[in-house]
């Protein structure tokens, strides 16, 4: 039996469209309301917490990076192949939760990769630690303001694709979350998109 190799030169490309929200019609014989003016990420305490961790990590920041990648298991060492040019802890960045997994360092790389400025986050934060998805995803949210347009996320999963083998890269382009609990829930926090 043959197996089909993924073609490398092949060029995937993903766009994520938000859905267009249609203004609400004013209601009869009322002035229409405008909604309340939002300060954005700073009004609630996740907010909070990131911009306390923000303003530290953005003194570091050099580049600026477009492109921020969250190495997974078994890709811990690509930040080797990182031109360092600037690098904190995460333990330097106030509220940021120490990572409890052996060999996740905890640190933002800053540097070039592939002829391009990236930002590395060598350990990341995971649920089965027991932090709250806003712990979890901290360290995205950092990225985005620092500049991130792109997020590179990589991990171990598998698949039953009968023509896999382990080692072959795959596209993940959705999941189920069957954890009963999302970072996308609460309040909209407009200035992380």
């Amino acid at each position: 039996m043959s197996r089909q190799r993924p073609n490398p030169s092949r060029k995937i490309r993903m766009t994520i469209r938000k859905p267009e929200r249609k203004p609400r019609a004013p209601s009869k014989g009322k002035a229409a309301r405008r909604p309340k003016a939002r300060s954005g990420a700073a009004e609630s305490a996740v907010g909070a917490r990131v911009q306390r961790a923000f303003m530290v990590l953005k003194r570091v920041a050099v580049g600026p990076p477009k492109i921020g990648i969250v190495p997974g298991s078994g890709l811990g060492p690509l930040a080797a192949r990182v031109a360092v040019r600037a690098e904190i802890s995460t333990s330097a960045l106030p509220g940021y939760p120490p990572s409890t997994v052996e060999g996740h360092e905890g640190r933002f790389v800053f540097g070039r990769l592939g002829g391009r400025d990236v930002c590395l986050l060598k350990g990341r934060l995971h649920g089965y630690e027991g932090y709250t998805l806003d712990e979890v995803t901290l360290p995205i949210r950092l990225m985005a303001l620092i500049g991130i347009k792109t997020l590179i996320l990589t991990n171990a999963a598998g698949g039953i694709a009968a023509g896999f083998a382990p080692g072959d890269l795959m596209l993940i382009d959705d999941h189920l979350n069957l954890q009963g609990r999302s970072p996308l829930c609460g309040p909209n926090q407009a200035d992380w998109g």
